[in-house]
Formats: structure tokens, sequence, C-alpha cells
């Protein structure tokens, strides 16, 4: 059986003007869609940098989202709650729970559940693996492949 495989998004510019591509990965609990739009509906990373020029490849890891997830090969996997998003990403100015989170302005809304758009950011996550250890594992693996298909990003 196989293992590893990761979903591959390639997006290319009306005009490529950029030498080289951009890579983007998304962290835990996310996907590439995240690259896609924002939460509250503006266009995303990925139509910025196609208006720049770039030709982009975006991915979900491998286990995750739209790449393939065995879960007697990739082990348990875990869902962020409501609270652990809003502590470390979206409302780390109300929850303070480290020094410098106060300054933490960078999220449209409040960041809280029930904002609007706290809850499409919400409704994007997914589970990831369990051990982080298995997750960076397979991410360097499938992306050292895409790295040797598609050269220098």
């Amino acid at each position: 059986m196989a293992d590893g495989q990761m979903y591959v998004e390639h997006l290319v510019p009306e005009r490529i003007t950029q030498s080289l591509p951009i890579l983007f990965i998304h962290g835990h609990a996310m996907t590439g869609t995240n690259l896609l739009n924002t939460p509250d509906g503006r266009p995303g990373w990925a139509d910025y940098f196609l208006s720049k020029g770039y030709e982009l490849y975006i991915v979900d890891q491998p286990a995750r989202a739209r790449s393939a997830y065995q879960s007697n090969i990739d082990g348990d996997q875990d869902v962020y709650d409501t609270f652990t998003v809003e502590e470390r990403f979206t409302a780390t100015q109300l929850i303070k729970a480290w020094p410098k989170a106060v300054l933490h302005t960078q999220w449209p809304g409040n960041g809280s559940v029930g904002d609007p758009v706290f809850d499409a950011f919400y409704a994007g996550s997914v589970p990831s693996l369990h051990s982080d250890l298995t997750s960076s594992l397979k991410i360097k693996a499938a992306g050292s492949s895409l790295l040797d298909q598609i050269g220098v990003c």
C-alpha cells in the first residue's frame, strides 16, 4: 500500500514574470485551500502572488485534507478545539497566554467563536496527525520529492 502521497495544486499566472516558483506549505490543522482566499472572503495569497507573475505550488501535507490518510499506516489524528485556535491563532490578544499576545492585531473581527470570520476559519480546519514527528517526517519526504520534480523554488 502506498504511503506518504501529497496533493499538489499547480497554479500558473497568465504570464510568468518571476524566475522562480513559490512552494506553499500550510501549517498544522490547515490545508492548502487557506491560501486561496481569506476567512472573510477576500482574495488570498495565491491571487496576490499570481498577480505578481509567480508560478505557484500549493500542497496539502501527507495524511491530511486532499492527501490520503490511512489510519492503519499514518496513526491517530487530532483536531484543535475552538479554545486552542482562539488561544494560539485568532484571539491571542484577548486570552493573553504569553506576554506579547496582546500585540496580535492581524485578525479581522474579534477572533472568537461566533465571529463570522472565526467561524469560517475554524470550518476550514482539518484533523492532523497526532504525532508531530511523524507529520514532520512525512512532509520532509514528500516535499523533498516534489522539489526533485519541480526544481528550485
